[in-house]
């Protein structure tokens, strides 16, 4: 039987209050056998359920949204369709489960619920806590459509409700200072717009937010590579991105010495309270820059970089992006730095970005439960819809030269889903040997890899690593990012993430590669399971997070431009056709000039900063968009 998905909706919203619809238009029910009794498995496609070990696993959606700087938050249920059915006992969650479990040997457990007269979930609607992502405060609606009542093994089901929030007085919970920030990058108004059902609304009267402001990149590389990264610095600043370049040794709180977890964040804090930066590149292996200890779950002393961009508000939600160049040679430093520089200034002119690949186990686990290939699968229906032409099935026992062939001939985007060790993936014995010798040079995909430790850098080279060690500077093979975890992965939220990446794909959201696997661990956290901030602090993006995404053949850039820059004219205007939101900028010698972002019709005016004073006779244009080719020329220098 084919169900509908449920929704949810806005009805509307002046941020003091919103007025949110929910409907559930059916569900499955399934038997199972636990010791030789029978008990009633509830689920609703697209949906998550309650996890809590041994209490009533159930179906629930969640909706978030924009609330007030500093109000204390309250609803009410407007109206709610709702009936009692006598469908047995309800088959209980197993709670956490682990990528290096099997699920189908972790026992069922139930708690005293069982044996009591109470109703799980005992209301219908829950409220998080406020919760701040780079100045804009939110919080996340729970509601559950489904409630046991243990004394009768009755369920009562709502195929609809309306939900009403309000201001109810003033909080000291994350407060911020203004309902927004002054501006928001194109990534985080992404995730503002994935993320809260009524940001579109709230924006419709707030001119100031209608172009995002431009990305702004702190690299922070230990002293013995700062020669390596420099090709990177002159690249970002020529593309448009503000980028400022700071070695360990200046941040460091005591002389001669690496800098600590605590001064690395604290240099952090005070660039993004001072120049609102918006992505963190980290340069160097764990031993010479160290990552911030975790603090939740199985994280907790572990690598967790993702701990450095808890920036605003006391919340495990993230305030800027941040990636990892972990090299622990020069040549490993140099190889990133040119794959990296490459993919975005010189794609090849091939419709391999528009080719995917899947590699999943037959694992299964979760509630609903699913096989892992199954999990692939679903994503890959998803991709094949926009923009993919084609997307591998490497499931169950997959031979490792077809994927290594696959990988040769060129794959934009790859997800995996099973089991995983620091150095391999076991779905086609693909390890970090193996990877070391790869060959698709210079068709690098981005990676998102579900799976137990493939990101525990700390102590040895895991396979994220060497993904983006693989090849040499001039030949770069493996990957162009791949997002992995620190430690052992719980079994479904990471899913829910790669799902959201995946949608965001589809959509074809013009994305940094960070910008893309940040929104995925968003959708992680909104989903509230036991597991979600263990999950953020400890996946981690290897590569450049701020490389805009490639997933179609690039597309040349027609641009019109005048054909030398006047010193007296104050200001330079491009037109790029048909390309709204392209990157223009100016660059000479080090220094970026002026960088505007095209508007619907393709019109850029970039401010001369100091024009006048200009000592240089040339100067470099340069303009970037989403699957295009950068169109790169010089424009002489007159008075």
């Amino acid at each position: 039987m084919d169900l509908k998905v449920p929704t949810k909706t806005l009805v509307d919203s002046d941020i003091a209050s919103s007025t949110l619809d929910f409907t559930v238009p059916g569900y499955e029910l399934e038997t199972i056998d636990i010791n030789g009794k029978d008990f009633s498995s509830i689920t609703v496609p697209e949906l998550n359920n309650l996890n809590e070990k041994g209490m009533p696993s159930l179906p629930k959606l969640t909706a978030s949204v924009i609330i007030p700087a500093e109000a204390a938050m309250s609803y009410r249920i407007l109206e709610e369709d709702c009936h009692v059915e006598a469908v047995g006992p309800i088959v209980p969650a197993k709670g956490t489960v682990y990528r290096n479990q099997n699920p189908a040997l972790v026992p069922y457990s139930f708690s005293k619920f069982y044996q009591s007269s109470d109703v799980y979930p005992r209301s219908s609607v829950s409220l998080s806590e406020p919760f701040v992502v780079r100045g804009v405060r939110g919080l996340t609606v729970q509601y559950y459509p489904f409630q046991y009542l243990a004394e009768s093994q009755e369920v009562r089901i709502c195929s609809r409700a309306r939900v009403a929030l309000y201001a109810d007085g003033i909080s000291t919970h994350n407060v911020v200072s203004a309902d927004l920030p002054a501006s928001a990058t194109t990534d985080f108004s992404t995730i503002y717009d994935k993320l809260f059902l009524n940001y579109q609304t709230y924006l419709a009267d707030d001119e100031k937010h209608d172009v995002p402001e431009q990305d702004k990149l702190l690299i922070i590389a230990h002293d013995r590579f700062a020669k390596e990264i420099q090709p990177l610095v002159e690249w970002k600043l020529q593309k448009g991105v503000a980028t400022k370049l700071v070695l360990t040794s200046a941040i460091s709180s005591t002389p001669n010495t690496q800098p600590t977890p605590q001064d690395i964040k604290k240099f952090i804090q005070s660039e993004y309270d001072l120049r609102g930066i918006s992505h963190i590149l980290l340069v160097g292996d764990a031993e010479e820059l160290k990552p911030f200890p975790g603090t939740s779950g199985n994280v907790v002393g572990k690598e967790a970089d993702p701990m450095y961009v808890l920036l605003a508000g006391n919340d495990s939600y993230p305030d800027a992006f941040i990636s990892r160049f972990s090299g622990e040679t020069p040549e490993h430093i140099r190889t990133q730095v040119e794959r990296s520089v490459s993919y975005e200034r010189q794609p090849e002119l091939s419709d391999w970005y528009n080719k995917a690949m899947g590699l999943a186990g037959d694992d299964k686990g979760g509630n609903p439960s699913y096989a892992d290939w199954e999990r692939a699968d679903f994503l890959r229906t998803e991709l094949l819809k926009y923009p993919f032409a084609s997307v591998d099935q490497f499931y169950h026992r997959p031979l490792t030269a077809p994927i290594l062939d696959a990988f040769r001939q060129g794959r934009g985007f790859v997800n995996y889903i099973n089991h995983g060790s620091t150095t391999s993936w076991p779905i086609g014995s693909i390890t970090t040997s193996v990877i070391s010798q790869m060959d698709n040079y210079n068709r690098l995909p981005f990676i998102v890899s579900v799976a137990c430790v493939n990101g525990k850098f700390a102590g040895g080279t895991c396979l994220g690593e060497a993904f983006l060690r693989a090849g040499t500077p001039g030949k770069p093979a493996g990957a162009i990012a791949v997002y992995a975890s620190s430690t052992n992965q719980s079994w479904v939220p990471p899913c829910i993430g790669q799902r959201r990446v995946t949608d965001l794909l589809v959509a074809r959201k013009k994305l940094s590669i960070g910008g893309l696997f940040m929104n995925g661990v968003i959708a992680t956290l909104e989903d509230g399971e036991s597991s979600a901030v263990q999950t953020y602090q400890s996946w981690h993006v290897f590569g450049d997070g701020s490389i805009t995404s490639r997933t179609t053949k690039p597309e040349m850039l027609k641009v019109e431009h005048p054909e030398v820059l006047s010193k007296s004219a104050g200001n330079l205007p491009v037109t790029v056709e048909k390309t709204a939101g392209a990157l223009v900028s100016i660059y000479a010698d080090g220094v970026n000039y002026g960088a505007v972002t095209t508007d619907a019709k393709g019109v850029a005016l970039i401010p001369l900063k100091d024009c006048g004073c200009i000592p240089v006779e040339k100067m470099t244009l340069t303009v970037t968009g989403f699957n295009k080719v950068p169109y790169i020329t010089t424009l002489a220098v007159v008075d």
